[in-house]
């Protein structure tokens, strides 16, 4: 009988989708065989408890921070923190160290995988970093921990084509699993509001490269065409460089603070149409709980949204990336009621087929499998 495969879950994060991620691929990996699965996690994770609790084996689990002072101070204590993780690793003998989001202290800790035998699998979530976010430590953490890399996981066609041309990284060391939805709700098909607004989403941080002010451009010539349309913006981030185009729009409802977990499904369940207007992007963690909720998208050809988004089946992809384009395709979920409700139930069917936990879990066991034992 094979023997499974011993596999540490690691990621240092505290919130948002990398946690999220953590804990749904961690529900279905843990229920397989194959595999005997441990979880290294910060203490300050929004859902530590919940995650730790999959798994009774000693996990390393470790004090990260909450503050720029408390991320100063804990920055001294990095190198008794990586001769403790040096040690764990070696003691416990991993086949496979899987990190489902990359941490500002991976840069610290990846070349102990390697000395203790370990292969590395890394979920990149972008292959470039975003604008705004390219500075020195960054890129050269970035540049390090790859060198430091077994396989690469990515969520999208775009990315790994940036990986490998950009970073020439092999294309036999890289596999393409989606991100899933981190929804728990089961739900309806989306009917179109025959009477009343149609309910335009935008979701996320406001930031430059996510295309607000194409989304306001739109939303303006629509209102001026009496349009059925309103609009809810719900995340963080800088929205005074938009209070121009705010100016005299009506409809509109401005949720400006940091999301919740909770907060991304109770919009979709709210929302008839999430809208998402970028410039530039990788790929979106917001489509595929729209996608979970039955909310048709309308999304620009940015990066890898046309992955996640198909054309006249599960949304609108646009045509270029501009406002005009946005326009069209609202304009177009607005005049066909019929096309609104059909992209709803394939939205819907295309989470239960291709999106789900159990599916995403099984590609993973495989690419860890294929890391381990190439010869099988």
């Amino acid at each position: 009988m094979t023997k499974p495969i011993k596999v540490l879950v690691w990621h240092w994060g505290r919130r948002g989708g990398g946690v999220q991620h953590t804990l749904h691929l961690g529900r279905e990996l843990i229920k397989n065989k194959d595999l005997d699965v441990t979880f290294s996690l910060s203490k300050q994770s929004d859902v530590f408890e919940e995650t730790c609790a999959l798994d009774e084996g000693p996990g390393f689990h470790i004090d990260t921070y909450t503050s720029t002072l408390g991320f100063l101070g804990k920055a001294f204590a990095l190198p008794l923190l990586k001769m403790r993780w040096a040690n764990y690793l070696e003691s416990e003998k991993f086949d496979v160290v899987l990190c489902t989001m990359s941490h500002l202290w991976n840069f610290f800790m990846v070349s102990s995988i390697s000395a203790s035998g370990a292969r590395y699998v890394l979920t990149l979530h972008d292959g470039m970093l975003h604008p705004g976010e390219d500075y020195y430590f960054r890129r050269k953490s970035f540049e390090h921990e790859m060198a430091h890399v077994d396989h690469v996981v990515t969520l999208s066609n775009h990315v790994r084509d940036v990986v490998c041309k950009h970073h020439k990284f092999p294309l036999n060391r890289t596999s393409v699993i989606p991100l899933g939805s981190f929804g728990e709700e089961e739900p309806f098909p989306k009917k179109y509001p025959r009477e009343g607004d149609l309910k335009l989403l935008f979701l996320g941080r406001i930031v430059k490269y996510k295309g607000l002010h194409f989304l306001l451009e739109a939303y303006r010539k629509l209102r001026e065409e009496k349009a059925r349309v309103s609009l809810t913006i719900a995340g963080s981030g800088d929205i005074e460089e938009y209070a121009e185009q705010f100016r005299g729009l009506e409809g509109i409802t401005l949720e400006h603070r940091w999301l919740d977990d909770s907060d991304f499904p109770r919009f979709c369940r709210a929302a008839d149409v999430l809208v998402c207007p970028y410039v530039e992007a990788s790929q979106s963690g917001v489509v595929p709980g729209a996608l979970q909720a039955g909310l048709p998208s309308v999304v620009t050809p940015a990066g890898g949204l046309k992955e996640q988004v198909s054309h006249m089946k599960t949304g609108y992809v646009c045509e270029d990336i501009s406002s005009e384009s946005v326009y069209k395709g609202i304009r177009f979920l607005l005049d066909n009621p019929s096309e609104y409700e059909k992209m709803s139930i394939a939205a819907l069917a295309y989470v239960k087929d291709e999106l789900s936990w159990a599916t995403l879990a099984e590609k993973h066991s495989g690419v860890m499998k294929q890391v381990v034992r190439p010869e099988l």
